[in-house]
């Protein structure tokens, strides 16, 4: 598993080889601890809230992922204080896979239109 924690305005990549997909393990936004991005521990913070299924809607399966920290919709969560700058921890695998692409068009799931398409 690749894990990493990607501090603001740091690129999320993942990426897989041409036979797997990308799958989103873990996902936290906010500052969970001392590391690379939050160099000094500050007490007991705490403000970290769990971004799993969004990541996860992003980039699972997809053979690549990019993702700018924070994007709008990370920003609008706000986890933390405003003077605690937040920062990514995710982490992925490659799983063997192909990418499916599909176009919806009428008020049909994704999941339903695609699930028959898929061996």
């Amino acid at each position: 598993m690749h894990v990493g924690e990607f501090c603001q305005w740091e690129t999320f990549n993942a990426s897989c080889k041409p036979d797997e997909v990308i799958m989103i393990m873990s996902a936290m936004y906010g500052r969970m601890k001392a590391g690379r991005c939050a160099s000094r521990s500050y007490g007991s913070v705490g403000c970290s809230i769990d971004v799993l299924s969004y990541i996860s809607a992003i980039c699972s399966g997809r053979q690549t992922c990019n993702l700018v920290v924070p994007d709008q919709h990370l920003r609008e969560m706000r986890p933390c204080p405003i003077d605690f700058a937040a920062y990514l921890e995710a982490g992925y695998k490659c799983v063997q896979g192909r990418l499916l692409i599909c176009s919806v068009w009428s008020v049909v799931s994704a999941s339903d239109l695609c699930s028959g398409l898929i061996n």
